[in-house]
Formats: structure tokens, sequence, C-alpha cells
């Protein structure tokens, strides 16, 4: 095995290494043979390196290539390579392929500049790097102040991200930015890895009961991380839940939600009570979400989510090929 491959993915299970597979070897739901061709037509003006980079937003591909094992051929990098082109011109409205391949390119930049495969690698046991360590001090100071974290799934099969209130003001702008990268990145490799590659969004509720309103970061952060989030990962978002928000929080969330995209304008839904109640029913049906009340179910073992829980699982997952 490579001196370079993650101590995380050293002793991966055959089942694990099966699902890998399998994620990778799915096949990409265009909508039309028009939409397939634009997607070509995308990867077709990427460089191979930029198709490289684009195929490793899959953690399923990313983690076979480090691996050295065959299932990441070139082949399937285009064809990952332009499942997530699909993203971006499905953002743009379907047929702006030279601003999908712009936005691609900004993505491949970010993703560099922010040295983003830290975020998969950076609470492994072993061979964590100076900056990998101070990524994860930052994901460690924030999500002890506001704890997010996924656990079961929707009933497309996505994962569901579940937030609750902010318990501590104090958090840093880098810390802050570091968690909502984390748990977006983790987002879409625990989806495919759930999925088996056919469901690409995920489900997120926040539980906003009893919010105190100042602990909130700035409306600044708060802006340019969505600004970044709907660059980076466009459309991944299939419902946002907000529960039982107080009203402060309801007039901040009023602010944002001009700077949403149009589609996660429309899929969310701030509610409380029996309504409240109905939605989660209706989108998640995973009864390892609610406690026995019919609540959520939101009692974490930080240190074990965080350091014991894969990178691609929600947490407390066992793997059922």
């Amino acid at each position: 095995m490579a001196s370079t491959t993650p101590s995380s993915l050293q002793d991966i299970s055959p089942d694990t290494l099966a699902r890998f597979r399998e994620v990778v070897a799915a096949p990409v739901s265009f909508d039309s043979p028009a939409e397939e061709a634009a997607c070509q037509e995308i990867v077709a003006s990427l460089t191979e390196e930029e198709i490289n980079a684009v195929a490793n937003i899959s953690y399923s591909f990313w983690a076979l290539t480090k691996l050295g094992d065959d299932a990441a051929s070139p082949e399937v990098a285009r064809k990952i390579a332009s499942k997530i082109a699909r993203w971006h011109l499905q953002y743009l409205g379907g047929k702006d392929v030279k601003g999908a391949v712009k936005r691609l390119q900004d993505v491949i930049q970010i993703r560099k500049d922010r040295n983003m495969e830290l975020l998969r690698t950076c609470f492994d046991k072993e061979g964590v790097s100076p900056e990998g360590l101070e990524v994860q001090k930052n994901i460690s100071e924030d999500i002890h102040r506001q704890l997010q974290f996924f656990r079961g799934q929707d009933k497309s099969g996505g994962p569901v991200l579940i937030k609750i209130p902010r318990i501590a003001s104090g958090t840093s702008e880098s810390a802050y930015i570091t968690q909502q990268l984390f748990s977006a990145e983790k987002a879409v490799a625990v989806g495919e890895f759930l999925s088996k590659g056919t469901s690409e969004t995920a489900t997120a509720v926040f539980s906003m009961k009893n919010q105190n309103s100042s602990y909130t970061p700035s409306l600044s952060w708060q802006l340019g991380t969505i600004k970044m989030l709907q660059t980076l990962f466009p459309g991944r978002i299939g419902c946002l839940i907000i529960l039982d928000a107080p009203f402060m929080i309801r007039g901040i969330f009023n602010s944002i939600k001009p700077f949403l995209s149009a589609g996660l304008r429309d899929s969310t839904f701030m509610l409380a009570g029996k309504a409240a109640t109905d939605k989660l029913e209706e989108v998640l049906g995973d009864g390892a979400i609610f406690d026995d009340e019919g609540g959520l179910r939101t009692a974490v073992d930080v240190q074990k989510y965080l350091h014991e829980t894969p990178f691609y699982c929600p947490y407390e997952y066992e793997i059922e090929l």
C-alpha cells in the first residue's frame, strides 16, 4: 500500500472497499440526452489534471485513488467529473456550459487554496500534519459551541445533518467556517456511501428551540460561508427544516434567505409543533433519527463522532452491503 495512503484508509474492511467500488460504478442520472451531452462537453473542456481534481470531490473515488485501486480509472474519473459537472450546470439553469466550466475551475482553486483534503484526514489516528492539526483544532472549537452531526438517512437515501442550538459565543471566524466546510464535505462522502452512489442530496434539520441570538455568528460570516458552500456544493441540500426558531432567529434567517439559491429557498421549511413533526416524518422516516417520544435524537459523544466515526459514515452507523 502506498505510503501516501491516509491511516484512516489503511485498515478498511473488504466490505468498505466494495462499497467504494460500488459508488464509483453507479451510473450518472442525467435528466436528458441533452444534459448528458452538455456535461460531457464540460468535462472535455477540462485538462486531465482538472478532471482528476473534480473527480476527487467524490470521497469514494479519492479513497480508491489513495489505495491505488484499479476502480479509480481515467474513464471512471471522467464519469465522476461529469456527475459533478451536472451539479453546476443545473445550478446555472441547465444550459450554460462555459459558466459551468468556469465554476468547476473556481472550485478546484478554492479546494486547493483551502487544502480541503485535510477535512477528510485531520482526525486520523496517525500521520496528521501540523496543518491538519490546525484544521482539527478549528472544527473542535466550533463543534463544542454548536453541535452538528450526521445521523440516519432521509427517504431518498441521503444523509441527515442535524444541528442543535449554539450554546456559547466566542468562536473564531476560522473555526466557524471550517466546521461548516467539514460538514459539507462530509455530506458528500456520507451521502454517496449510504446510497451506493445513487443519492446526491442531504436533508438538514436545524433545531433552534431556545437559541440565544447573541450566540449566533456574525451575519457577514454566515453570508460569506453560504456563498462559498453554494460555489463548492451547489444544490446538495435537498430539504432544510428549521424547527422551533425564536423570533430573533427567524429575523436573522430572513436576512440570509435572499442569498440562498432559488432551489434551497423553495425547499426550506420553518416549522413548529405538529407541522414540524409531520414534516420530519414525511422527509426522514428513519427510526434511528427519533427518540422514544418522537423527537430528534441529539445525544452525541463528540469525541467518538470526530475521532472514531469514519469520515464517510454518519454517527452510530454500521455498513450493510
